[in-house]
């Protein structure tokens, strides 16, 4: 399977991350294929040694035009969520509405306006995975954080996006 790759840099100074965000992978776990996103917190026997004492790391994709998050994982998504949490921002437009409703190469300069590389097969794809096309990273994330599924550490804006 390829999968897209958005180039993400963290508010810390003089930080570049290269990070795979995508919500269309599924990760085997022990008990069958998971597709919430694991949020072990500190101290869970599952996870490797270096992440015992902070918890796993946790990666929240939003659009390719807007942000994604980096957060932690917590005893509290152990708790009260199967120690998981959500695997992106959501929907609010299937991808056919998308393709009706979002010109490709409209949102291709709008995106390559805010200084976002964009390598796409075609117009339609792109328009599929359309910023408005998705739900509000920043308002999703918050009710994660708030919930304490996961803790906030960083986040990450978009530098390029490749759709297949």
């Amino acid at each position: 399977m390829v999968m897209p790759r958005r180039m993400v840099t963290p508010p810390v100074s003089g930080l570049v991350l290269r990070a795979m965000m995508s919500n269309s992978v599924v990760f085997p776990e022990p008990f069958g294929p998971m597709t919430a996103t694991r949020s072990l917190g500190p101290g869970a026997p599952e996870l490797p040694p270096h992440y015992k004492d902070v918890g796993q790391p946790v990666l929240i994709p939003g659009d390719m035009g807007t942000a994604s998050y980096i957060l932690v994982g917590t005893r509290e998504a152990t708790r009260s969520a199967f120690s998981s949490t959500c695997h992106g921002a959501g929907r609010v437009l299937s991808r056919k509405a998308a393709r009706k409703r979002i010109r490709g190469g409209d949102l291709l300069r709008r995106l390559q306006e805010k200084g976002i590389e964009v390598r796409a097969v075609s117009m339609d794809s792109l328009s599929e995975e359309a910023p408005g096309a998705y739900k509000d990273i920043d308002r999703v994330v918050e009710v994660v954080h708030r919930a304490g599924l996961a803790r906030k550490v960083a986040r990450v804006r978009p530098l390029g996006v490749v759709k297949g």
